[in-house]
C-alpha cells in the first residue's frame, strides 16, 4: 500500500491546495479544490514549515552596467493568522481498485 501526505486545517476539509501560479506559499487552505499530496510526511512538514514562515519572494539584484541579474535568496512576508497549532498532516492511503491488464 502506498501513503502520500497532505496538509490540512485541524477540524476541517480545509488542505493546502495544489494551483498552478506564485507558488504554494501563496495559497491558502482551500475546500473543493485537490489537495498538495507529498510522497513522505518529511516533505509535507518541510512545506509546512514554509508556509507558515508567510508568502515567499525571491530577491533580485540587478547590476545596471551589465544587466546580470544576481540571486540574493528568498524573504518571507508573515502573513497573519498562519499558525502550526492550526494546521495538520493527514496521512492518505491509495488502493489499486481495478487493474486492467
Amino acid at each position: 500500500m502506498r501513503s502520500l501526505f497532505a496538509i490540512r486545517e485541524k477540524g476541517t476539509d480545509r488542505f493546502l491546495p495544489d494551483l498552478p501560479g506564485r507558488g504554494y506559499t501563496h495559497t491558502e487552505p482551500t475546500e473543493g479544490k485537490m489537495p498538495r499530496y507529498f510522497p513522505a510526511k518529511r516533505n509535507a512538514r518541510l512545506a509546512l514549515g514554509a508556509w507558515l514562515k508567510g508568502a515567499a519572494t525571491t530577491d533580485l539584484a540587478t547590476d545596471w552596467e551589465t544587466a546580470a541579474v544576481e540571486d540574493c535568496g528568498i524573504s518571507y512576508r508573515p502573513v497573519p493568522g498562519r499558525l502550526a497549532d492550526k494546521m495538520e498532516i493527514v496521512e492518505f492511503n491509495l488502493i489499486e481498485v481495478c487493474r486492467d491488464d
